[in-house]
């Protein structure tokens, strides 16, 4: 491993190291160069191999930034340093002791500090499973206190959200509601369409698993039951044939295969005759998928108590929504589909709130509605579309007890340039007005007379919708406590893009942290625009816009960017300073089917008027990090 690779080259150290347990103790011994070759040296063993690791050149630049292989575990000596961990018999108590080979020489010529001691000691004890508390005597002279806290990140601490209401509960249709749905979609892709009989569940499954010998797998494909069984025969392949019809009367065939190349056993599942499939049209089915007729259409008894009607059902969904703590906006039920278009400012998660939305829809669409078309919204924008059909997303809620859309139905779709329903909902209800109240908090790391510096806020938001798009949105915010110290200024000179914050989060202690006015409009179903203008944040004021190309069902986006900004007045109300840039950059986003990682590129220029490149990598866990 190595220290200050990429720094300036102050604290840069290369080491060495290997750990063993023995029993209650864990032991560690290292070897060290650079800063960790200060004491208990020994002579470079590297140098044995080549003699020009023997001399080791200073790497302090004051600058930073590059990297110097001519220096990495270079020296004419090396430092051993190690520790131990003693596991004591006391649960979660354990005691910790170190050698450094570090003896700070830089910080003892500078007059800053002198060890008076290369070991360390320290007690360190597991309070709770996320939090740990340390003592620790330090280099002869000082006493430390640290508090660690952990995660793990792959999952969340917390389901239960404060002031989040439990989901709703899963509402599953009769096989028959299933069955006469499926035929009302099917009878507007053609009428020689349809299906009969129980739609196929888990308790089949569960039934065909069970029914003979040792199952390896069970598939279905079309019309055909495929068990793969160790020792196939007409016999075992007659009792699942039986065992199928007197179940389900949608399978026909049952074919027995060992997984090989072996020739399968085949039969028929008694009464059934053979039907022939129905070549794909073109009246609006997609992709390769192939339909059944079977018989015609079941419907519903006329005998049934009617339903509530479609206004009483519509009321229904947005009150239920609302209790969610979810808005639509707009809400349309036709035979066979509903639409809805709602705002999401509530859940971090967007599986969370489509979760909660389709449970709604489970529970109180009619049950003759089999495709729900969700669409979210920003700024009265449609920004994508998520379509579920009701059957797959039963079968998996029965299956598994739950159903994720955005990992079981793959990626959204662009929203729809038509959206006659949004609109029809939109028309008088401008301007709208939403505002918060909320706590805000700053700290600053690492200032050598202040190093650690905190700032309490409170802070209020609100966004006037002036028109579809059109929006003027401001932040005010209230310092109540801040312990910032300004009497180092900054001597750079570098443009002081960033460097000035702390004059402005004082001198503007009570200041405007944003007011800007922007348009959002969409030039195709994928290309997505937005226009800004005013005060854009804390430090800097100015006009600019963004463009983004986001391909149907792609993993990547293509972005461009341009703003010209000017620098705020320190006092944070509507004053300018001197200092004025052109900045903006074209993006490339790719998010990975490798473990959740997304990955950005952006070239272009900076506000301090350099020119670059910028690589990010992310992850985003379920639990939100």
């Amino acid at each position: 491993g190595g220290n200050d690779l990429v720094g300036t080259g102050v604290y840069t150290g290369e080491y060495l190291v290997a750990s063993k347990q023995f029993g209650s103790v864990d032991a560690t011994l290292g070897l060290g160069w650079g800063r960790l070759s200060d004491t208990n040296t020994i002579h470079n063993p590297i140098g044995l191999l080549a003699k020009s690791f023997n001399t080791r050149s200073s790497v302090v630049t004051g600058f930073g930034g590059g990297l110097n292989f001519n220096t990495y575990f270079h020296g004419p000596n090396a430092g051993i340093f190690g520790g131990i961990v003693w596991h004591t018999p006391i649960d979660n108590l354990f005691l910790i002791a170190e050698y450094s080979s570090d003896k700070y020489l830089q910080e003892t010529i500078n007059g800053n500090f002198k060890p008076k001691s290369q070991i360390n000691l320290g007690a360190s004890y597991q309070a709770f499973s996320y939090a740990t508390l340390g003592l620790n005597w330090m280099y002869g002279t000082s006493i430390g206190v640290n508090v660690s806290f952990e995660t793990d990140p792959t999952t969340d601490p917390q389901p239960e959200k404060i002031g989040t209401p439990p989901p709703p509960p899963i509402h599953i249709r009769t096989a028959t509601e299933q069955i006469q749905a499926l035929n009302e979609l099917l009878a507007l892709r053609s009428k020689s369409l349809s299906v009969s009989g129980p739609v196929v569940d888990s308790n089949f499954v569960d039934l065909v698993w069970g029914g003979a010998g040792d199952v390896r797998d069970v598939a279905i494909s079309g019309r055909s039951l495929s068990v793969t069984i160790p020792n196939p025969s007409p016999q075992l392949c007659s009792k699942f044939a039986r065992l199928i019809a007197s179940y389900a009367n949608d399978i026909n065939f049952v074919v027995l295969t060992t997984g090989s190349q072996t020739k399968p056993v085949r039969c028929a599942v008694s009464g059934r005759a053979l039907l022939a499939e129905v070549p794909q049209n073109n009246s609006g089915a997609s992709g390769s998928a192939r339909m059944v007729a079977i018989s015609s259409p079941m419907l519903i008894n006329a005998s049934d108590p009617p339903g509530p009607s479609q206004s009483e059902t519509m009321t229904a969904i947005k009150r239920q929504a609302l209790e969610q703590q979810v808005t639509i906006v707009a809400l349309s039920l036709t035979k066979s589909e509903a639409i809805v278009y709602f705002y999401n400012n509530r859940y971090y998660s967007e599986a969370d709130v489509l979760d909660r939305l389709l449970r709604i829809l489970m529970a109180n669409a009619p049950p003759q509605v089999e495709t729900f078309r969700l669409i979210p919204v920003a700024s009265d924008v449609p920004q994508s579309e998520y379509d579920v059909h009701r059957s797959t997303a039963e079968r998996s809620f029965a299956q598994e007890g739950s159903y994720n859309l955005l990992r079981d139905g793959g990626l959204p779709v662009g929203a729809p340039m038509n959206n006659p329903t949004l609109i029809a909902a939109e028309k008088g209800n401008y301007p709208n007005f939403y505002w918060s109240f909320f706590p805000q908090f700053r700290q600053e790391f690492f200032d050598p007379v202040n190093p650690f510096g905190v700032q309490l806020l409170a802070g209020a938001s609100g966004v006037v919708e002036v028109l579809r798009g059109l929006s003027v949105q401001g932040e005010v915010e209230a310092n109540i406590y801040n312990d910032y110290n300004t009497a180092r200024l900054s001597d750079s000179v570098l443009p002081h893009v960033r460097t000035d914050w702390l004059t402005y989060f004082t001198q503007g202690e009570y200041g405007i942290g944003q007011l800007d006015a922007e348009y959002r409009f969409r030039f195709s179903r994928d290309v997505f625009a937005s226009v800004k203008a005013g005060y854009l944040e804390s430090m800097f004021a100015g006009v600019g816009g963004e463009v983004l190309w986001r391909p149907d069902g792609e993993r990547w986006a293509l972005s461009a960017d341009l703003y010209d900004v000017k620098q705020r007045a320190f006092n944070r109300l509507f004053g300018l300073r001197p200092y004025h840039q052109e900045t903006g950059h074209i993006s490339i986003y790719y998010e990975s089917p490798w473990y959740d990682l997304n990955f950005e590129v952006r070239a272009g220029q900076y506000l301090a008027g350099d020119r670059g490149e910028t690589f990010q990598v992310t992850r985003r866990f379920s639990s939100g990090v």
